[in-house]
């Protein structure tokens, strides 16, 4: 895996903002590397308890940074490592969860028989 280090040295070519006015293009590239920012930390940050849709949006930003020459790889690969142990712990606690019910079943069960 790579370090966060060696994960934000990137080298975007911006090509797509040939097509936009010479004096603009510098802010917007600027615009891109602060975006580019945003979504790792934010794919850092993400917690449990997030929307599906927070995930699915940082990864359609990831496909449109990688038009401008992103390495957005190992990005994803953390966004889906990270969406993945979310997936785990919410099937352990559904298990935890019925495990916790049936035993309310059987004490409520013990309850009504005394």
């Amino acid at each position: 895996m790579e370090s966060m280090e060696e994960l934000l040295h990137q080298r975007p070519h911006f090509e797509p903002l040939l097509a936009v006015k010479e004096n603009q293009r510098e802010g917007l590239a600027i615009g891109c590397m602060v975006t580019f920012m945003d979504v790792v930390e934010a794919i850092r940050s993400l917690k449990f308890s997030d929307p599906k849709s927070v995930a699915d949006e940082l990864q359609e930003t990831l496909l449109d940074l990688e038009r401008y020459g992103f390495q957005v790889g190992a990005v994803r690969e953390r966004a889906n490592e990270q969406l993945g142990r979310q997936h785990e712990q919410l099937k352990l606690s559904e298990v935890e969860m019925e495990k916790e019910v049936e035993e309310i079943g059987r004490l409520q069960a013990k309850l009504e028989e005394n």
